[in-house]
């Protein structure tokens, strides 16, 4: 299992992140070392004028020379590695988030 490493756009903004504030916070938060893992809602990010957000945070990523990869391949490519790491998982709270989730230990 590949674990999500970012928070979501609504759950930034249930943490009172301003919308107009929400993708530059997540550039933020990503890591230009390692994997990151968004979990994109297609109700949220992909509907309306909120269509905006994913296309303006996937630009400025792509002005960054990011690399995109879907999670089978990106799997596939962290199996092949020598240094995969394990983590145990466990049920917890996330602030901006309706009761538990899944997380990496």
């Amino acid at each position: 299992q590949i674990p999500t490493t970012l928070p979501t756009f609504d759950e930034l903004i249930m943490l009172g992140v301003p919308e107009s504030r929400l993708v530059n916070k997540m550039i933020s938060l990503l890591s230009f070392s390692n994997y990151n893992v968004l979990n994109i809602h297609p109700e949220f990010e992909g509907t309306g004028s909120r269509i905006n957000l994913l296309r303006n945070f996937l630009d400025k990523l792509r002005d960054k020379d990011a690399e995109f990869y879907r999670l089978d391949k990106l799997a596939r490519m962290v199996h092949d590695a020598k240094d995969i790491k394990y983590s145990k998982i466990f049920q917890s709270k996330i602030e901006g988030r309706y009761g538990t989730a899944g997380c990496q230990g």
